[in-house]
């Protein structure tokens, strides 16, 4: 409560005590501008005209300072000028002197509803802002780790890729040096470890093809497949 008059600041916080506020009261603007520093206020009831600064100029700096206390400004001399000077400055509400207890309580509970208002949703801003941030986190380690599992699988395939190439053209080359001197069926297992051979490296380079479906650059070739070739290559593989 910041009135230069000291009956009417007693009088408007023991009103306020009574109804269960916290109450510090200043007689200038001055030393409303020092509490407003050291501590953090729902509310601000001042008078409009007092010595050296007005009540607007105290108005305009607590906008000015982001402090969130909202503004009731108070007047015994009401003017359309100082009602709309307070209004273009932000004020809650105007209330004219003498005002009446039950006035000053509806308007301040009115004022301290909107300020935890404004404070419940600055609050879920902020938690939103923070879970924004950690969603974004979490989307970069992903993206990284996808980025280092992509790398791993790529250096894996080569690795491998490489030593069955290999094999595989030792086998092709073992198959047709030995094919006239071998039995049919001792030519079909040389087939089928061949054939195998192959399979393997059409498996590995698949690992990079399921990173590239997993990442949307790859498109699928649905075709018609004989199940009948497929079931009998899958048993003339394990008939051994």
């Amino acid at each position: 409560v910041v009135d230069d008059e000291e009956s009417l600041r007693d009088t408007l916080g023991t009103f306020l005590r009574e109804a269960g506020y916290e109450v510090e009261v200043a007689d200038d603007v001055a030393k409303a501008r020092q509490l407003l520093k050291e501590k953090s206020f729902d509310v601000v009831l001042t008078d409009i005209v007092m010595p050296r600064i007005t009540g607007v100029e105290l108005l305009q700096t607590i906008h000015q300072e982001s402090v969130g206390a909202q503004v009731i400004m108070m007047t015994g001399q009401p003017t359309v000028e100082t009602a709309a000077a307070t209004v273009r400055a932000g004020a809650f509400d105007y209330l004219t002197k003498p005002i009446a207890r039950d006035d000053i309580l509806r308007c301040v509970a009115n004022a301290a509803k909107l300020k935890a208002t404004e404070d419940e949703r600055a609050r879920l801003a902020e938690v939103n802002r923070r879970h924004q941030e950690e969603l974004e986190a979490s989307y970069n380690r992903l993206r990284e780790l996808e980025t280092l599992r992509d790398s791993l699988v790529n250096m894996i395939v080569n690795d491998l890729r490489t030593p069955l190439a290999s094999m595989l053209g030792y086998l092709e080359l073992l198959k047709g040096k030995v094919s006239p001197k071998i039995s049919p069926a001792e030519l079909t297992y040389l087939n089928v470890v061949f054939g195998n051979a192959q399979k393997m490296i059409t498996m590995v380079s698949s690992i990079v093809d399921v990173s590239r479906l997993e990442a949307g650059q790859m498109s699928l070739n649905r075709q018609a497949y004989d199940l009948v070739f497929l079931a009998r290559s899958v048993m003339d593989s394990l008939e051994s």
